[in-house]
């Protein structure tokens, strides 16, 4: 009796639903006998089909597969072992096995999977939390330790191109590219679903071209294989029953299925039929454009793209990386701190920065920081490093421009250097250091003329804090890489002073805010904070009318900002027409007169600081603050959750805190809500301020 032969693992994917080319299962078979362990990276854009892959696998397996979806402020126990509540025990909680660790016991007696989705998604340090997992497949959790069975064990992770891995993540595992499949599968695909189908048949030109202009355009992800079946079945039904579908409804419905996306679709065919599009891509080989009910008009002008080079910016900033030569001085007598090839991205952007200043514009080559020469436009104004993460949308404009780019950080430490060489492991080379000055490049390249490389160049001198110069080709990477090492708030939550107000309240300021504590305790004012009024309500309609009324403050209006004097303190917001306001900068100046409304002005003042306590900070450094006789004034120190945070629980009327962050020491002080006294706050201020200094003196 003959032996049954075994379908080709090519066969067995597709025959799940999961078409690929034969050459690409072969590269995905050979992973799985990866030796001693199989682990693999799958990388590719969204929509190509990364995390439908190893469901697939586990299917042709017949074993079960366990999936752990990857997020950015991820625990261990988040993928081993959790604590959740649980009426039944005495406790009230009772252990949970997660996903790894789950799939580790079952390795024991049979194959499984383990899918760890989109890790490009969490922080760089999750990679060394798992360095030694992948290397022996042991964990201890618990003080007790479970080892899987390697033979058994299939392990996939899953990432787009949101960050960078670490050096020793990588060399643990297979790296599969995974690419949208090519026209021609998609072709082969409809073919054998359709076989014989006339009606179908007639369609088969448009879908491929619709699915081509997916690929091309920038849509959220490109058209699957099921949308396109979808706009066929509904084309075939229309006809069926003696209706002329329109191609614009189906379309919409079935695959685009938003008004961004459809535009975006709309534009990429009609760039396919200008042949904008590099005609030997077999995404832009056109059979029928003319589907469209409609066709959107796009402008066919190009914008020049290049690396951003720009090897003049380190000269321009006096750095040198001779290691006989003197030590660098901070500042450039030409004040250039951005220059880029002259294009209309970098106009807009300067545009928008004067709009968003109020200047006047007189002449169309000297807008705001910004000079338009012949070929290039230059920038006066360094960007504060801050930027990258709180108005990112200015940068993604630029990535297609060519040109270079300096940030600055002056409150950025020593102690803040090695912290960023360590989180971008492998990837950063010291040039240059002395106890004044370290320069150090990160790159992405390999190349050892650095040509083709994607890296930039940074400089830390000893009290004047970091600069990064970035050419435009490296702001993904170099704001990835900001993101990561948490110094600013992202996102959603970018009001930093009141989470940060949260946290102390709290006793577990997190990480991430140090650097922007330590920021706002710099300041040479009470309080000089920037805030951004992104998610919230319009404020102006509640306090606008009675804080305009009052005798005691001029209001002084545009289009675009209003601006508060309240003697004391000056407060301006930015907005736009009929939408709350996107930016307030308050400044406090002095203490308040004794005859204003101080209640009105306290809470005007919170309402746009979006705290409900009015915070005052003051920075030192670490040593001062370690040598003061009484440590810090004689307050009564209580350790909160960090050792970093200390409380002083000797004043009843403020809520005074202590930061400590390597190098630095900063001290806050919220006024409690209840409280009218802000003279209190401010007396507590000045006085710190005098300590400080007296400190300083004492230390020369």
């Amino acid at each position: 009796m003959s032996e049954t032969k075994q379908p080709s693992f090519y066969k067995q994917l597709n025959d799940t639903g999961y078409f690929c080319t034969e050459e690409f299962a072969d590269v995905v078979e050979n992973a799985l006998h990866k030796k001693p362990m199989s682990i693999t990276m799958l990388r590719g854009k969204a929509g190509t089909g990364k995390s439908y892959l190893p469901e697939k696998i586990a299917e042709v397996l017949k074993c079960n597969i366990y999936v752990k979806q990857a997020f950015k402020d991820y625990e261990w126990d988040d993928f081993v072992q959790k604590y959740v509540p649980d009426e039944t025990t005495t406790s009230g909680f009772s252990a949970r096995d997660c996903e790894v660790l789950l799939a580790i016991k079952e390795s024991k007696d049979k194959r499984v999977v383990l899918l760890l989705d989109e890790w490009d998604k969490t922080q760089h340090s999750a990679d060394g939390m798992f360095l030694e997992f992948l290397q022996s497949g042991r964990i201890s959790v618990a003080g007790t330790e479970y080892k899987a069975n390697l033979d058994n064990l299939i392990i996939f992770f899953t990432g787009n191109d949101d960050r960078t891995f670490s050096e020793p993540f990588i060399r643990r595992m297979k790296f599969i590219e995974v690419e949208h499949m090519p026209p021609s599968l998609i072709l082969q695909i409809l073919n054998s679903k359709y076989k014989g189908n006339k009606e179908a048949e007639k369609m088969f030109n448009a879908v491929i071209n619709l699915y081509n202009a997916s690929i091309i355009g920038d849509m959220d992800k490109p058209a699957t294989v099921q949308e396109l079946m979808d706009v066929i079945n509904d084309w075939v039904r229309y006809k069926s029953i003696g209706k002329n579908p329109r191609w614009e409804e189906l379309i919409y419905t079935n695959v685009t299925k938003g008004r961004r996306n459809h535009t975006e679709l709309q534009n990429a065919l009609a760039k396919i039929k200008n042949g904008e599009i590099d005609s030997d891509s077999e995404f832009s080989k056109s059979l029928d454009i003319g589907f469209f009910d409609k066709e959107a008009d796009v402008e066919a002008d190009k914008i020049a793209n290049g690396f951003g080079s720009m090897p003049r910016m380190m000269d321009k900033l006096n750095i040198n990386i001779e290691y006989g030569a003197k030590d660098a001085v901070v500042g450039d007598e030409n004040n250039v701190y951005a220059e880029y090839k002259r294009d209309e991205a970098v106009y807009t952007n300067a545009y928008e920065e004067s709009i968003d200043n109020e200047e006047d514009i007189n002449q169309p080559h000297f807008i705001s920081w910004y000079t338009v020469r012949n070929s290039s436009i230059e920038r006066s104004k360094a960007y504060e490093l801050r930027e990258i993460i709180e108005e990112e949308k200015k940068f993604l404009r630029l990535r297609n421009s060519e040109g270079t780019l300096v940030f600055v950080e002056d409150s950025a430490s020593k102690s803040d250097v090695g912290d960023f060489l360590e989180l971008t492991e492998n990837t950063a080379y010291i040039r240059k250091a002395t106890n004044n000055e370290i320069i150090f490049r990160v790159t992405l390249g390999h190349s050892k003329n650095h040509q083709n490389n994607v890296e930039y160049n940074a400089r830390w001198t000893k009290g004047s804090g970091c600069e990064f110069i970035v050419p435009t080709n490296a702001l993904d990477m170099f704001r990835e890489t900001i993101r990561t090492i948490g110094w600013y708030v992202d996102g959603k939550d970018r009001l930093r002073l009141d989470n940060i107000c949260i946290d102390l309240e709290g006793n577990h300021l997190d990480t991430r805010r140090y650097i922007n504590v330590r920021k706002l305790g710099n300041s040479k004012k009470i309080l000089d904070v920037v805030v951004s009024g992104e998610m919230r309500t319009n404020d102006e309609l509640s306090y606008h009318s009675l804080i305009y009324k009052s005798v005691d403050v001029k209001v002084k209006e545009t289009k675009r900002t209003t601006t508060y004097e309240l003697g004391w303190a000056t407060v301006r917001s930015w907005h736009l027409k009929d939408r709350p306001n996107y930016k307030n900068h308050v400044v406090i100046k002095s203490a308040p007169a004794s005859h204003i409304n101080i209640q009105l002005h306290l809470m005007f003042i919170q309402k746009k600081l979006g705290c409900n306590s009015i915070p005052l900070f003051v920075n030192m450094n670490k040593d001062l603050y370690l040598k003061m006789p009484t440590l810090a004034e004689g307050g009564k120190w209580k350790v909160g959750k960090s050792t970093r945070l200390l409380q002083d629980t000797s004043n009843k009327n403020l809520n005074i805190y202590c930061v400590n962050t390597f190098a630095n020491t900063t001290f806050i002080a919220m006024l409690k809500p209840s409280m009218d006294n802000i003279t209190e706050l401010i007396d507590w201020r000045n006085h710190m301020l005098f300590t400080r200094k007296k400190m300083e003196e004492v230390n020369v």
